[in-house]
């Protein structure tokens, strides 16, 4: 059966052909197959498939009209495919993928048998106890290179709780003089070496007692005391001989630094006593340090304080 669409024909492709004017196009409905008209003979143009209606000529795709979905054998493969981005559940995924949450990971699971090359290292339990044990942060010191006085500058001020088991310990430090100190200043001067730095918010009761001597009998050795700053209070009493059988007495506060009265020694050939009784109460940011210091009575006239000299002091 033949069907004619403008100047196309249609038919099967055991109709015969009609004759016709050259350049009309014959389709095979049954094969797809298209064949022109030329020169008098049918001859086989192409497969490409043309619209039910319109010109002559080959057809490209952009003339081809209508919906997908009327081309049903390319809509059925088309519809089977999945598009560029998509993504798959779990469910959808067969055969022996591993996804992060796969519930067949948490059944147990038996490695295949296989072998490592290399050399390793044997286990060693004391290897395996260091790494789980705690450590010191990577800055810190090795006992070996701590110095004492770094110790000595840590430990300062007074540990809170305490206790002293079965008592009898020294409440007292003592600092001596280890050498003797002259001077012939008229001016009070630091004896080196005797003197403490009172820590914070702290009590403290000092005790001296100086062996002194002289040049010239009628010249004393005048001690006397230097305050720290930041004290909350502080008082003391200086005495000093005058001869074999007197002494005299200076006291004072922490207002002003304390000097010892003038006064002559009985000798020069031996040492004289004198002594110091202080209460101070340092505050909250104390500085410098409580010292002892010396001055001639008569200036240019030596004075000595003699080493064993001493101050001791304890908190209460």
């Amino acid at each position: 059966m033949i069907n004619i669409y403008g100047q196309h024909f249609r038919g099967l492709s055991t109709d015969i052909k009609p004759e016709s004017v050259d350049n009309i196009l014959f389709i095979e409905e049954d094969t797809g197959d298209i064949f022109i008209r030329t020169l008098g003979s049918w001859v086989l143009y192409n497969t490409q498939f043309l619209p039910t209606s319109g010109g002559a000529g080959p057809v490209s795709w952009g003339d081809i009209t209508g919906t997908l979905v009327s081309q049903t054998d390319l809509n059925a493969a088309l519809t089977g495919k999945a598009p560029v981005t998509h993504a798959h559940a779990a469910a959808d995924v067969t055969g022996t993928a591993v996804l992060n949450n796969d519930a067949r990971l948490t059944d147990a699971r038996t490695p295949l048998s296989h072998t490592h090359t290399g050399v390793y290292e044997p286990a060693n339990a004391n290897i395996q106890s260091h790494v789980v044990s705690v450590h010191a942060p990577s800055n810190a010191q090795k006992n070996s290179d701590i110095l004492q006085s770094e110790i000595e500058a840590k430990l300062t001020g007074v540990i809170s709780t305490h206790s002293h088991a079965g008592g009898g310990s020294d409440p007292w430090t003592i600092v001596k003089l280890a050498s003797d100190f002259p001077t012939s200043s008229a001016t009070a001067v630091n004896v080196t070496g005797l003197a403490f730095t009172p820590a914070a918010n702290t009590v403290y009761e000092i005790t001296g007692l100086f062996l002194l001597r002289t040049a010239t009998a009628t010249v004393g050795p005048r001690p006397g005391i230097a305050w720290p700053t930041g004290m909350t209070d502080g008082t003391a009493r200086l005495k000093t001989p005058l001869s074999a059988t007197a002494f005299s007495t200076i006291h004072g506060n922490i207002s002003a630094a304390l000097l010892a009265a003038v006064g002559g020694l009985p000798t020069t050939t031996g040492s004289w006593p004198g002594s110091l009784e202080a209460l101070l109460v340092s505050g909250a940011a104390p500085s410098g340090t409580f010292r002892i210091q010396l001055a001639s009575e008569t200036a240019g006239t030596n004075v000595t304080m003699k080493a064993g000299s001493y101050i001791k002091y304890r908190i209460i």
